[in-house]
Protein backbone atom coordinates (compact mmCIF):
# COMPACT_ATOMS: atom_id res chain seq x y z
CA UNK A 1 0.00 0.00 0.00
CA UNK A 2 1.27 3.45 -0.94
CA UNK A 3 2.54 5.58 1.92
CA UNK A 4 0.29 8.55 2.81
CA UNK A 5 1.01 11.63 4.91
CA UNK A 6 -1.75 10.56 7.29
CA UNK A 7 -0.32 7.09 7.98
CA UNK A 8 0.35 8.16 11.57
CA UNK A 9 -3.14 9.58 11.89
CA UNK A 10 -4.62 13.07 11.93
CA UNK A 11 -6.49 15.11 14.48
CA UNK A 12 -9.89 16.64 13.84
CA UNK A 13 -12.81 17.72 15.94
CA UNK A 14 -15.59 19.82 14.50
CA UNK A 15 -16.06 23.03 16.45
CA UNK A 16 -19.18 24.01 14.55
CA UNK A 17 -17.50 27.20 13.30
CA UNK A 18 -19.22 26.95 9.90
CA UNK A 19 -16.14 27.82 7.85
CA UNK A 20 -16.48 24.64 5.77
CA UNK A 21 -20.00 25.83 4.82
CA UNK A 22 -18.80 29.11 3.32
CA UNK A 23 -17.76 28.04 -0.14
CA UNK A 24 -19.91 29.79 -2.73
CA UNK A 25 -19.06 27.23 -5.40
CA UNK A 26 -19.53 24.18 -3.17
CA UNK A 27 -22.10 21.57 -4.09
CA UNK A 28 -23.60 19.39 -1.36
CA UNK A 29 -25.05 16.20 -2.78
CA UNK A 30 -27.95 14.60 -0.92
CA UNK A 31 -29.66 11.26 -1.07
CA UNK A 32 -33.39 10.67 -0.78
CA UNK A 33 -32.78 9.32 2.73
CA UNK A 34 -30.88 12.47 3.72
CA UNK A 35 -33.64 14.66 2.31
CA UNK A 36 -36.20 12.79 4.42
CA UNK A 37 -34.00 13.01 7.50
CA UNK A 38 -33.36 16.74 7.21
CA UNK A 39 -37.03 17.46 6.45
CA UNK A 40 -38.03 15.51 9.58
CA UNK A 41 -35.41 17.35 11.61
CA UNK A 42 -36.83 20.67 10.45
CA UNK A 43 -40.39 19.36 10.93
CA UNK A 44 -41.10 20.30 7.34
CA UNK A 45 -43.29 18.30 4.98
CA UNK A 46 -40.87 16.58 2.60
CA UNK A 47 -42.59 18.07 -0.45
CA UNK A 48 -42.12 21.61 0.90
CA UNK A 49 -38.55 20.85 1.92
CA UNK A 50 -37.65 19.68 -1.59
CA UNK A 51 -39.26 22.74 -3.13
CA UNK A 52 -37.43 25.15 -0.81
CA UNK A 53 -34.03 23.51 -0.32
CA UNK A 54 -33.25 21.04 -3.12
CA UNK A 55 -32.20 21.54 -6.73
CA UNK A 56 -30.51 19.44 -9.41
CA UNK A 57 -26.89 19.65 -10.47
CA UNK A 58 -25.45 17.38 -13.16
CA UNK A 59 -28.48 15.13 -12.79
CA UNK A 60 -28.05 14.70 -9.02
CA UNK A 61 -29.92 16.17 -6.07
CA UNK A 62 -28.08 18.91 -4.21
CA UNK A 63 -28.80 21.46 -1.52
CA UNK A 64 -29.56 24.94 -2.79
CA UNK A 65 -27.02 27.45 -1.62
CA UNK A 66 -26.86 31.10 -0.77
CA UNK A 67 -24.47 33.37 -2.63
CA UNK A 68 -21.69 32.89 -0.08
CA UNK A 69 -22.58 29.80 1.95
CA UNK A 70 -24.69 26.72 2.47
CA UNK A 71 -28.40 27.41 2.72
CA UNK A 72 -28.40 25.96 6.24
CA UNK A 73 -25.69 28.21 7.63
CA UNK A 74 -27.19 30.85 9.90
CA UNK A 75 -25.18 33.05 12.25
CA UNK A 76 -22.10 30.94 11.41
CA UNK A 77 -23.82 27.76 12.62
CA UNK A 78 -25.33 24.83 10.76
CA UNK A 79 -29.00 24.71 11.66
CA UNK A 80 -29.25 21.05 10.59
CA UNK A 81 -25.94 19.91 12.10
CA UNK A 82 -27.23 16.72 13.72
CA UNK A 83 -29.05 15.76 10.50
CA UNK A 84 -26.41 17.03 8.03
CA UNK A 85 -25.65 15.00 4.89
CA UNK A 86 -22.87 12.42 4.70
CA UNK A 87 -20.80 14.76 2.57
CA UNK A 88 -20.73 17.21 5.46
CA UNK A 89 -20.21 14.48 8.07
CA UNK A 90 -17.07 13.21 6.35
CA UNK A 91 -15.33 16.59 6.16
CA UNK A 92 -12.31 17.07 6.19
CA UNK A 93 -11.56 13.49 5.18
CA UNK A 94 -12.29 14.10 1.49
CA UNK A 95 -10.08 12.90 -1.38
CA UNK A 96 -9.15 16.45 -2.42
CA UNK A 97 -8.09 17.41 1.11
CA UNK A 98 -6.18 14.18 1.74
CA UNK A 99 -4.16 14.46 -1.47
CA UNK A 100 -1.20 15.87 0.40
CA UNK A 101 0.04 17.41 3.63
CA UNK A 102 0.17 20.74 1.79
CA UNK A 103 -3.51 20.55 0.83
CA UNK A 104 -4.47 19.49 4.39
CA UNK A 105 -2.52 22.47 5.73
CA UNK A 106 -4.17 24.88 3.28
CA UNK A 107 -7.66 23.81 4.35
CA UNK A 108 -6.70 23.81 8.02
CA UNK A 109 -5.96 27.54 7.78
CA UNK A 110 -9.71 28.18 7.68
CA UNK A 111 -10.87 25.21 9.79
CA UNK A 112 -10.12 25.55 13.48
CA UNK A 113 -10.99 21.90 14.15
CA UNK A 114 -8.25 20.44 11.96
CA UNK A 115 -5.12 19.35 13.85
CA UNK A 116 -7.14 19.61 17.09
CA UNK A 117 -9.20 17.18 19.16
CA UNK A 118 -9.72 13.52 18.36
CA UNK A 119 -6.83 11.57 16.89
CA UNK A 120 -8.03 9.48 13.93
CA UNK A 121 -5.97 6.46 12.99
CA UNK A 122 -4.96 5.84 9.38
CA UNK A 123 -7.48 3.00 9.29
CA UNK A 124 -10.31 5.27 10.50
CA UNK A 125 -9.29 7.91 7.97
CA UNK A 126 -9.32 5.35 5.13
CA UNK A 127 -12.80 4.17 6.17
CA UNK A 128 -14.15 7.74 6.22
CA UNK A 129 -12.32 8.50 2.97
CA UNK A 130 -13.93 5.51 1.28
CA UNK A 131 -17.30 6.68 2.55
CA UNK A 132 -16.69 10.19 1.25
CA UNK A 133 -15.55 9.05 -2.19
CA UNK A 134 -19.02 8.09 -3.30
CA UNK A 135 -21.38 10.75 -2.09
CA UNK A 136 -24.77 10.14 -3.71
CA UNK A 137 -23.19 7.68 -6.11
CA UNK A 138 -20.69 10.15 -7.54
CA UNK A 139 -17.13 8.93 -7.60
CA UNK A 140 -15.08 11.80 -6.19
CA UNK A 141 -11.71 10.16 -6.58
CA UNK A 142 -9.13 11.58 -8.94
Amino acid sequence: MKSRFYDNGLQFECTGCGECCKYSDAVVYVTDEEISSIARYLTSPEEDFVLNYITAFRGKLVLKSKVDACIFLEDDRCIVYSARPKQCRTFPFWPDILKSRVRWSQVSESCEGMDQGKQYTAEEIREILNESKTVNGLDQTN
